[in-house]
């Protein structure tokens, strides 16, 4: 009896499932993507290697991946919705590096067979820091949410020792994609630097936009995505016009600004994809504003470099050290995420008069959780972080809920601290430093919010110097 009604139901969920899916599947770019949509890994993403079943040995590698990729309609071959996965741009966190993913592929949906239940299979060809390509497929499975691409991809089929990747991505909301546009400034220059005595080309202009998405904030950096990167160079004789093309990462310090980076796959012209990068250097002060440099070699010898001097477009800049205000009564100073201090730019930005009903949390610079972002936004208040704030300074550091001591042993375990006083004691001899190398710069309350996950102790710059 209890087969007969499994089979029952079997069979009338997978007419069911029938009927829903035949519209889906008949339909041309069931996805929208249109002209093309752009999606984000989440937080679930990761890369993985090392054993899988049926092998004993231990999966080496576990890692967070982030990153994005675009998606563009190819077509559709019998029942099969076929779309091109293009500009792929993922950064392994490996330990203390980060591991370039570029490459390309295709993602497709449908019933590839006899079943009538809607599958898809992502098929990608990938390089690790430019090495030699690697093919990843999913092979075809079920769709388990259409509101996102989540799939594992593999090299074999994650059999015994295999590399695999997990992706779990959503398409990127419009108003999270900020378009930037080159300024005044900006060059193209290739020929031979110093050391070398060959001849250097002329300094040319260069013109053009990108677009930036957030991804979060990693330890001291905030990471954002560079996307549909389209830049001009006017060629001095004649009428020629070079043409760049790419995508990449952009990261700044998050606290205070102090360094960035600037990372780029480039295709110059008609030459094949070349990685151009700044190296992590001082700047990024006056972010959202980028100004740097990347080049092929670290401009030695013979190199291309290129002054980026980037803003926003229509952007009313505010703050700094002159206190800039904001024109409109409904607007507020909004400062760069996780920069809520030390006369920093920001940019003017409107108070919505109301926001969707989203549970994102956000941790407000007044050290208040609100809903998402646009809640932040409605009550004029810049983001120090993405997800609920922690409380604020209690002589618990673990926290475990007493006040033992144990809280400043494992203190003193992970910063090698010369003292047994609880780090929030106000006899502490390193007060608001918390690394005790007698600066007050930053470093020491990081390390303590990574490890901790706590706001306890952040210090703030007074007249009167480090204090909690």
């Amino acid at each position: 009896m209890n087969m007969d009604r499994a089979g029952r139901f079997l069979i009338a969920f997978s007419i069911a499932f029938l009927v829903t899916a035949v519209p889906f599947l008949s339909a041309a770019d069931p996805l929208d993507v249109k002209d093309g949509a752009l999606y984000r890994l989440t937080k679930e993403s990761s890369f993985q290697e090392g054993c899988f079943p049926p092998c004993m040995c231990p999966i080496m590698i576990n890692q967070n991946l982030v990153g994005t990729f675009k998606l563009t309609y190819s077509g559709q071959v019998g029942g099969i919705q076929i779309y091109n996965v293009e500009q792929l741009n993922w950064i392994l966190e490996q330990d203390d590096s980060l591991i370039r993913i570029t490459g390309s592929g295709t993602y497709s949906i449908g019933s590839p067979d006899a079943l009538t239940v809607i599958q898809h299979r992502m098929e990608l060809d990938l390089t690790f820091d430019g090495g030699p390509l690697e093919h990843f497929d999913s092979g075809w499975v079920f769709v388990e949410d259409m509101g996102k691409i989540s799939i594992v991809i593999s090299v074999n089929d994650m059999y015994c020792w295999d590399q695999a990747i997990f992706i779990d991505s959503l398409p990127v909301p419009i108003n999270e994609i900020e378009l930037y546009s080159l300024m005044e400034g900006s060059s193209f220059q290739r020929g031979c630097f110093d050391p070398c005595d060959c001849l250097l080309g002329p300094e040319l202009k260069m013109t053009g936009t990108c677009k930036l998405v957030p991804l979060g904030k990693n330890y001291f950096m905030n990471r954002y995505a560079v996307v549909d990167l389209a830049w001009q160079v006017p060629v001095e004789t004649g009428n020629d016009t070079v043409t760049i093309k790419g995508y990449g990462f952009y990261y700044v310090q998050s606290e205070f600004a102090v360094q960035h980076r600037l990372s780029l796959e480039l295709i110059v012209d008609q030459e094949p994809l070349t990685h151009f990068d700044s190296g992590l250097v001082v700047g990024g002060y006056d972010f959202p504003r980028i100004d740097t440099v990347v080049s092929i070699n670290g401009i030695e010898c013979y190199d291309t470099a290129l002054q980026v001097l980037a803003e926003p477009g229509d952007v009313r800049r505010c703050g700094g050290i002159a206190g800039v205000p904001c024109d409109g009564l409904d607007e507020f100073c909004k400062l760069p995420e996780g920069q809520c201090c030390c006369d920093l730019l920001g940019i003017c930005t409107t108070m919505p008069d109301a926001c969707p009903e989203i549970w994102n949390p956000v941790c407000g610079c007044d050290g208040l959780t609100y809903g998402n972002e646009c809640e932040a936004d409605a009550a004029g208040v810049s983001i120090e972080y993405r997800r609920e704030c922690n409380k604020m300074c209690e002589p618990d550091f673990e926290p475990d809920g007493d006040v033992d001591g144990s809280d400043a042993l494992t203190f003193k375990g992970y910063f090698g601290r010369n003292h047994m006083n609880d780090p929030c004691d106000n006899f502490n001899p390193c007060k608001g430093d918390f690394d005790c190398d007698g600066d007050c710069d930053g470093s020491d309350a990081f390390s303590f919010m990574e490890d901790f996950g706590r706001r306890d102790c952040p210090f703030f710059i007074t007249d009167s110097g480090c204090t909690y």
